[in-house]
């Protein structure tokens, strides 16, 4: 029995000796070991796995290991505590007066040129949604005229002076923040062009009057240009040749006269023009004749005939009239219109029935 007994109390003691062991704390002072496995010198940040918020390659209280602390004028350089730094790389004190790691003030964000000289970047709250890039002119779209919204970059340092790094397609401007300079009205291709406010707006880096895009090296209105049709390089077809609101339209054979690749037509229609049509000038009509003074022999009127014969443009008084079909229905003759025909040079007939001149906007 008790034999028994001693047994079991070398037993408990055993168990007790076993646990103090296990719970015991032990300091483990891991200067020379690289947590994550890299060699010293790497290049990359060395960490702790027990403190990964710091890094144990240049933080003098945690140096090497989350445990070791080096002295009080001692610095953390590769995870070694020294007296002085490694070239090119510096001692800096903190703002709080305590030694800091150390730092290459020539690539340092936070000590850049010299010690605790931080990069400043514009917090992306201050930054205004439409921040110079609204025109003025109404795109209905709450402000922007296109492309991205400006940003906050990240602070950057080399050779010693701060900068901002951008995100992709932007570009850091003097006041820190990144803007698509494509796309953006007050720095429409770089940092200091601004386009003009309620008349431009920026396209593809160039500023343009609005309803135009710059398309092959120029400002084109491409809701009504033919080779741009609806946008940039989209040419109408032959068969479609006139852009009207953006879209390759057809002329009428009855009725219409290509020029320049727009539609040209004549109507009764006492100044009025079909959607997409507007009061063309005397001068087009001039070119067009110049081409083919026969150009709308064969031709109709597009609604109706007209009940004056002066022809009505968007210029201040009138130049051309008919001649053989004044007021009656076509097809007409060689010659008409003509330069005062039915003796209308400068004349100023605005009837409701006036004959009326129309081109595809």
């Amino acid at each position: 029995m008790r034999s028994t007994v001693a047994c079991c109390f070398a037993f408990v003691a055993s168990c007790f000796v076993a646990w103090a062991c296990a719970t015991a704390v032990v300091p483990i002072d891991n200067t020379d070991v690289p947590e994550t496995g890299a060699p010293p010198d790497s290049g990359q940040v060395k960490v702790d796995a027990g403190c990964p918020q710091f890094n144990t390659d240049t933080d003098p209280k945690h140096c090497g290991s989350c445990t070791k602390a080096c002295s009080a004028l001692q610095v953390c350089a590769a995870g070694v505590c020294k007296a002085a730094c490694d070239l090119p790389t510096v001692k800096c004190v903190t703002s709080d007066g305590g030694v800091g790691g150390c730092v290459d003030p020539a690539t340092d964000p936070m000590n850049c040129g010299s010690c605790n000289n931080k990069c400043p970047v514009v917090d992306a709250g201050s930054v205004p949604a439409d921040n110079g890039n609204d025109s003025g002119i109404n795109f209905g779209d709450a402000g922007f005229d296109a492309g991205i919204a400006p940003q906050a970059g990240s602070a950057t340092c080399a050779s010693s002076k701060c900068g901002v790094n951008c995100p992709a397609a932007l570009t850091a401007c003097s006041d820190n923040i990144c803007y698509d300079t494509m796309n953006n009205h007050d720095h429409c291709g770089n940092c200091m062009t601004a386009c003009a406010m309620d008349t431009e707006w920026c396209t593809a880096g160039h500023c343009c009057a609005g309803g135009t895009e710059y398309c092959g090296g120029m400002c084109v209105d491409v809701q009504s240009d033919p080779k741009n049709c609806g946008g940039c390089g989209k040419v109408c077809p032959m068969n479609a040749q006139t852009c009207s609101g953006g879209t390759c339209v057809s002329c009428d054979a009855k009725t219409d006269v290509l020029y320049n690749g727009k539609c040209y037509y004549l109507d009764g229609s006492g100044g009025a023009c079909d959607m997409g049509f507007s009061r063309a000038s005397n001068a087009t009509m001039a070119a067009t004749l110049a081409i083919n003074v026969n150009a709308y022999a064969g031709k109709n009127y597009k609604h109706k005939p007209s009940s004056n014969c002066c022809m009505w443009t968007s210029d201040a008084s009138e130049v051309y009239g008919m001649v053989s079909h004044c007021n009656s229905n076509g097809p007409f003759s060689n010659g008409e219109p003509a330069v005062n025909g039915a003796g209308c040079n400068g004349a100023k007939n605005f009837a409701a029935g006036q004959l009326t001149f129309c081109g595809a906007n």
